[in-house]
């Protein structure tokens, strides 16, 4: 009996084991540039990219809100750490942030897929329709995400490697032009590059030249108004812009109002009043709804 028994306990337990292993198949790959060559073939691509299109929409449904992606990404920074707030609600602060840093962990790994798919579309010199499909989704996605280090690789890509040899149809060079000249005038702040851009492009979208034109002249009441009317992705990379052209008007209403309604204030900066008190150092002070410039004591 001890002998079958101890036969029963052999065949279980490797078995038990084996079930305990979990696949995802985002993570089985790895990077093209470490050594794993499974993404050079290109039905693989196709398929890999698949899994990164399906685990994207799902993340999206499942978020309770439209910003609920954003703000779940936004909590990457926090380092796979919860945000420590005292418990007073039975375990309530727990559940409140486990679902952001359960999209977060999420996003991170779709991220990553997004970069192997795209080290193995430029490792197998792959310029097809299949490569510009990839690329406008990468760019599209990690503008939304402010992704930095993603959607610049790809956006460049995309206009100097592939568009030259495979075009881009009309409407899609045109966005993605726009948002290489946005990103080089918002972003990086780099104004003679994006009219260069916007020139050797021959781009015409008003819009974005108004754009370029209120950064220039430092027009802080044009800007928000042409940001107001853009899509998500275009106010997406204004969103850069924001601080300088805050500090824009708020030079410009100091230097022209004694007194102001906070309500004026907060619709001109885009911002609170305590928020602006937080980052700014202001020359008004608060009286009831409206501010009054202080007053600079005589020597």
């Amino acid at each position: 009996m001890a002998s079958a028994t101890a036969g029963i306990q052999q065949t279980h337990g490797p078995r038990d084991r084996l079930k305990a292993i979990r696949s995802d198949p985002l993570q089985d790959i790895g990077l093209p540039s470490k050594g794993d060559n499974r993404l050079l073939d290109f039905k693989t691509q196709e398929k890999y990219y698949g899994n990164i299109e399906e685990r994207y929409a799902k993340l999206n449904s499942l978020s309770d809100s439209a910003e609920g992606i954003h703000t779940a990404f936004a909590s990457l920074s926090l380092n796979g750490h919860e945000k420590t707030e005292p418990d007073d609600h039975g375990g309530r602060n727990k559940q409140r942030y486990a679902k952001p840093l359960e999209d977060s962990k999420e996003l991170s790994i779709i991220l990553d897929a997004m970069r192997k798919v795209r080290e193995g579309i430029v490792a197998s010199h792959r310029v097809d329709d299949f490569a510009r499909q990839v690329y406008m989704f990468v760019i599209r996605t990690t503008i939304l995400l402010k992704h930095m280090p993603s959607y610049h690789p790809a956006l460049l890509y995309l206009l100097h490697s592939i568009h030259p040899v495979n075009p881009l149809v009309i409407t899609e060079r045109d966005e993605i032009v726009g948002y290489c000249i946005l990103d080089l005038a918002c972003r990086q702040n780099d104004l003679a590059l994006a009219y260069e851009v916007r020139y050797r492009y021959k781009h015409c979208n008003p819009v974005v030249g108004l754009t370029l034109r209120a950064l220039v002249h430092g027009d802080w009441i044009t800007f928000w108004k042409l940001k107001a009317s853009m899509n998500v992705y275009q106010q997406r990379l204004m969103d850069s812009a924001d601080n300088r052209i805050k500090n824009i008007a708020l030079k410009a209403l100091e230097k022209s109002y004694l007194k102001i309604q906070v309500t004026f204030l907060e619709c001109a900066v885009k911002c609170s009043w305590d928020e602006l008190t937080e980052q700014d150092k202001l020359s008004w002070m608060l009286q009831g709804q409206t501010m009054v410039k202080r007053r600079t004591q005589s020597k």
